[in-house]
Formats: C-alpha cells, sequence, structure tokens
C-alpha cells in the first residue's frame, strides 16, 4: 500500500486548501512570502483552514501524518507551524 521510505509531500504556495491534496502524507506546506503577516492569530487561523478543509469539503486525512508549513516572517526568519489536528 505504502512506498518504502520516508515520503514527503511539497506543496508550494498555496492560496486555496484544495492545493493541498487531502491524501495520508506527511506534507510540507510553503506559504509565500506575503503570508508572513505580522498578525499571527491571523496566520493560524489560515493554516488552521487550510488543514480542516479541503475545498468545500472537511479533510478526510486531518491526523494522518501531518502538515507542517512553513513562512518567512516581515524580519526574514522561517516561521513553522504543526498542524496535526486531533
Amino acid at each position: 500500500m505504502f512506498k518504502k521510505g520516508l515520503l514527503i509531500e511539497k506543496i508550494y504556495f498555496p492560496t486555496k486548501s484544495s492545493q493541498i491534496p487531502n491524501r495520508p502524507v506527511v506534507t510540507l506546506v510553503i506559504l509565500p512570502p506575503e503570508q508572513g503577516d505580522p498578525d499571527e492569530a491571523k496566520l493560524s487561523q489560515f493554516v488552521e483552514s487550510m488543514t480542516r478543509q479541503c475545498g468545500s469539503s472537511d479533510r478526510t486525512f486531518k491526523t494522518w501524518g501531518c502538515r507542517e508549513f512553513v513562512v518567512k516572517d516581515c524580519d526574514g526568519r522561517l516561521l513553522a507551524f504543526g498542524a496535526n489536528l486531533a
């Protein structure tokens, strides 16, 4: 069923939750630099919605594997948000 070895899917600059596949794989989601909003609550809400939804439907695979979201903040630092929901 699964290939041997660690499989990490990379998604670059998604703007909609449907751009992140609803599959049971570890996914690294790289957000566009302009998404590095100084308002961390707004960014956290965006990451949560991308994790819970896939287009207009709820995700089937919310907790299998993990989605890590990475974004560059206004100071040029990389911020990482884990999104392994229960």
